[in-house]
């Protein structure tokens, strides 16, 4: 058994140790996959830095980045004791969803979980809260070791030291060496480890952002998310406690750049004058409940999700559109997926079976909210009232409806 004990990793005195895996990445998906090995009785390392933890506070109640989270997600959370970790009061179980097009004369194709015998289509989760259950999941997972450190260098070794076989040897900033037959490159879309090991993809930039912010709104939200389709623009307000919503507006850089100097305040304006006004009568008045921020807004998806005891996982092997709300959810499934590749003793033929299907899981996703962001950008004749149609006749129909919502579950 290898020596895992926490004083082992000191940057006073660089250490080399030998594990079954190195989890590269401490982000939800990173925590996600180092706690399920874990649970596999496999001696792991995760790798990464500390980052500074978000606190909420009178001026930014809610953190900025929140996740709705799918079915199948919110099992894998629950199975791995995460989910009961998180703070009840701060996790709000979405009860329906509604869509405008960008014809402002429709209605919205409304979507409701009682419809399906559900009570919920998703649930809406902070960024830090899920942070901070998964590394209470981790502190009290046998065997894994907690390194707080940047990598600094990676290669591939034919045998490791003891001559047992091929691995990966990790250097961190600290002079510490790390050793494993298997790197887990969970360190997003800007994957350092997917570039060693020869994996990386092209990635195609939208020219956007995601502008995301907080409000609190004067009309009761009763659980309900809603999204509106704005031609160059994605406008989605998700529920939150307290009557709040969290903001995620998807739009063209250039949009960004004539916003970028307003304040939450002259966001809330914004908001409440979208789509001809018609937000403010589903919203009544926002007031903020913290700042602005934005990130950028890419899509791809690898072609090789392993190769030579590296697997991608999250951001790092696929990159998706925002407005269906799927990004992180497809990454804890791919951790969850991975459970079998762990059983089967990370075989060749069970990667290949796993990346299969992780691809089909992936990539529908992937192509649909690509596709959706491009059929509401188009400005040809007849185009507005043939997505607005297509919109109005889902409406009209219950068993796709009740399908589209089986899907969010999954």
């Amino acid at each position: 058994m290898p020596d895992t004990s926490p004083a082992a990793f000191s940057a006073a005195s660089p250490v080399s140790r030998r594990f079954d895996a190195i989890v590269v990445g401490a982000g939800i998906v990173g925590l996600c996959a180092a706690a399920l090995l874990g649970r596999h009785h496999k001696s792991v390392a995760l790798v990464a830095p500390a980052l500074a933890a978000f606190k909420p506070s009178d001026a930014q109640r809610f953190d900025p980045r929140v996740y709705a989270i799918s079915g199948k997600s919110q099992r894998f959370l629950a199975d791995i004791k995460a989910w009961d970790a998180l703070p009840v009061q701060r996790v709000t179980a979405v009860t329906g969803m509604d869509i405008w097009g960008d014809d402002t004369r429709n209605d919205a194709l409304t979507l409701r979980a009682r419809d399906s015998g559900m009570e919920a289509v998703t649930w809406i989760a902070e960024q830090q809260s899920l942070l901070d259950a998964l590394e209470m999941v981790a502190k009290f997972t046998p065997g894994l070791i907690r390194v707080m450190d940047r990598v600094s260098k990676l290669e591939c070794l034919s045998q490791d030291s003891a001559g047992s076989g091929r691995a990966w040897r990790l250097q961190t900033a600290s002079g510490d060496v790390l050793e494993a037959p298997v790197v887990v490159a969970a360190d997003g879309a800007n994957s350092a480890v997917r570039a060693a090991a020869l994996l990386d993809f092209a990635v195609e930039d939208y020219n956007a952002l995601g502008v995301v912010g907080t409000f609190r709104q004067e009309l009761a939200h009763d659980g309900v998310a809603r999204q509106w389709f704005l031609g160059s623009s994605v406008l989605a307000l998700l529920p939150l406690p307290d009557q709040c919503v969290s903001m995620v507006w998807s739009m063209d850089a250039h949009q960004h750049a004539q916003w970028q100097r307003d304040d939450a305040a002259a966001m809330a304006r914004r908001v409440m004058q979208a789509a001809d006004g018609r937000v403010a009568d589903v919203t009544g008045q926002l007031q903020p409940c913290g700042e602005l921020a934005a990130y950028p807004l890419r899509h791809g998806v690898a072609p090789l999700w392993f190769a030579d005891g590296v697997v991608l996982l999250g951001d790092a092997a696929h990159l998706v559109h925002p407005l269906a709300g799927q990004g992180l959810n497809i990454g804890v499934e791919d951790v969850a997926d991975f459970a079998a590749v762990i059983e089967a003793g990370f075989s060749d033929a069970a990667l290949r079976a796993w990346q299969r299907q992780r691809k089909a899981g992936a990539q529908p996703i992937h192509w649909l909210t690509h596709g959706l962001n491009g059929l509401f950008r188009v400005e040809l004749p007849g185009a507005q009232w043939l997505r607005n149609t297509g919109m109005q006749m889902v409406n009209q129909v219950p068993a796709l409806k009740r399908w589209l919502v089986g899907q969010a579950m999954r």
